[in-house]
């Protein structure tokens, strides 16, 4: 008989009888937690009657939490973006001249000789010289008519004395009829 009465009398049933149902039910969440939850230290009475009023204050918590109305925000009013293009470039006309330059002389050959021509048996647009370099691009022009025309030293010649260079065929007749023999001209390079 003794045990009913310590149960009547206990600090957990007379906090029991004031918690409203919410709060009933959130400790029996915290019951069933704590079963689930092993604890090592041992329960005494004194710890459970401040667990319990621990429980009701946060049961009260709970409920004013969720007794308060949520308030949204209105968006914000929209914004007028206006777009304004990038005034327009301008590019100033360029500066006009009157005055005109005269173009370059001519450039002086680098070298230039005069002496006599005469023609051989060579593949057409070439030449012999004794000391131009070979591959040089020479411009011969005939001294007696002023015709002129450009051939390639690809050969070396001519062994004659006062000959200073020997025409293919086909260049010759640019500058005179073969059949003259020798002529004389002037050569640069």
């Amino acid at each position: 008989m003794l045990v009913p009465l310590l149960l009547l009398s206990s600090p957990a049933s007379v906090l029991s009888r004031k918690l409203d149902a919410s709060a009933r039910l959130d400790r029996a969440a915290t019951r069933s937690r704590r079963q689930h939850t092993r604890v090592s230290t041992p329960i005494t009475p004194w710890t459970t009657q401040f667990a319990l009023t621990d429980y009701a204050y946060h049961a009260e918590r709970v409920a004013d939490a969720t007794t308060t109305t949520s308030t949204t925000l209105a968006a914000p009013p929209a914004v007028a973006v206006i777009y304004v293009p990038p005034p327009p470039t301008t590019v100033p006309p360029l500066p006009t001249t009157t005055a005109t330059t005269a173009p370059p002389p001519p450039a002086a050959p680098a070298d230039e000789e005069t002496g006599g021509a005469s023609w051989y048996w060579a593949r057409a647009g070439t030449c012999a010289s004794l000391h131009i370099a070979l591959g040089t691009a020479v411009r011969v022009t005939d001294l007696s008519n002023g015709r002129s025309t450009t051939c390639t030293v690809e050969d070396r010649g001519p062994t004659v004395p006062g000959r200073i260079i020997d025409l293919s065929g086909q260049t010759f007749s640019q500058l005179a009829e073969p059949s003259t023999g020798v002529i004389e001209v002037r050569i640069s390079w």
